[in-house]
């Protein structure tokens, strides 16, 4: 696979673990709205309680995905770089070549 396919891949991933974890960002705030007076219902507890699990776990897989975008970027990155550096001969002595950093 090509880096710019590996990086629309990990771009996409990370869009959508970011739009998963708004949504349970939305049903968590709606569950804790669920209770104006403070005091829950064993019911609305227990959906306070799933909504955050799963914001929990959207959360997670959002800081995956970005940190997986990140390594990928982050390793392109030092590849392109590294590439850049071009060997040049130095005018002291013209049979040695040394490495020019960017």
């Amino acid at each position: 696979m090509d880096p710019e396919s590996i990086l629309k891949k990990l771009r996409e991933e990370l869009a959508a673990a970011q739009e998963s974890r708004d949504a349970a960002s939305k049903l968590l705030s709606g569950a804790l709205q669920d209770f104006p007076s403070g005091i829950p219902t064993s019911e609305s507890a227990d959906r306070v309680r799933r909504a955050s699990g799963e914001y929990g776990r959207t959360q997670k897989e959002a800081t995956a995905a970005s940190s997986r975008l990140n390594a990928f970027l982050t390793r392109e990155a030092n590849a392109s770089k590294l590439q850049r550096i071009s060997t040049t001969k130095n005018k002291n002595d013209p049979g040695q070549m040394r490495k020019r950093l960017p």
